[in-house]
């Protein structure tokens, strides 16, 4: 799976998940999402969401953030066969709102037995408490203030997805939840710190896996 992988990305999987391929050598593998493998079907009860933001308008870009969720597009329409009708593809003007409402479509949409998926490639921080992590959306400001109102906490986002009837939630968020860029620096001055402990709201029944 070719990424683009930024900072510190979390991979966070609730109830059963599906698992990499295994080689002949029982190595795991990840398939590259840019070539999809072979058709397998298996995702005609899904819905998902995919979030990549490459050009924020005022804070820093992050190529290769819509390769990457086109990829992720291209994977679940071609490989797993998911309707195009259950996929929502946000980029360049996702606001929080805007991912928290296609969210809640996508539990709407979702089908017994079948996989939730959300992907976010973009920017994060942690919440100003420390306690969690927050999506940033687009229209986010270089201020402070302005990236704690116009975010969508990883907490509110898990809390909207479990309400489904999905037998899986698969999330991944591509996101350094350390408020920094992909160049190191800070997206703006005054942001909570890195918390090790931003999980710390995530249900009992998800298992977070974080570099």
């Amino acid at each position: 799976m070719r990424t683009y992988l930024r900072c510190w990305p979390m991979l966070i999987f609730l109830a059963t998940t599906a698992v990499p391929n295994v080689s002949a050598g029982g190595e795991a593998s990840w398939p590259d999402l840019i070539s999809p493998p072979a058709h397998t079907g298996g995702g005609e009860n899904d819905a998902a969401v995919l979030v990549g933001i490459e050009d924020y308008w005022r804070l820093s870009d992050i190529p290769g953030a819509g390769a990457n969720v086109d990829a992720w597009y291209l994977f679940l329409i071609r490989t797993l066969g998911v309707p195009a009708t259950r996929i929502a593809l946000l980029g360049d003007d996702a606001t929080a709102d805007d991912m928290r409402n296609a969210a809640e479509r996508a539990v709407a949409q979702v089908q017994r037995g079948g996989t939730l998926w959300f992907v976010f490639v973009g920017h994060g921080a942690a919440s100003v408490d420390g306690g969690d992590g927050v999506l940033i959306g687009v229209d986010a400001q270089p201020k402070a203030d302005s990236v704690y109102a116009r975010s969508l906490r990883q907490s509110d986002l898990l809390g909207v997805l479990e309400e489904g009837p999905q037998a899986r939630t698969v999330v991944v968020l591509d996101a350094c939840f350390s408020g920094r860029g992909a160049n190191g620096e800070y997206l703006v001055d005054g942001l909570q710190a890195f918390v090790p402990h931003h999980s710390a709201h995530v249900a009992a029944d998800v298992a977070v896996l974080a570099a």
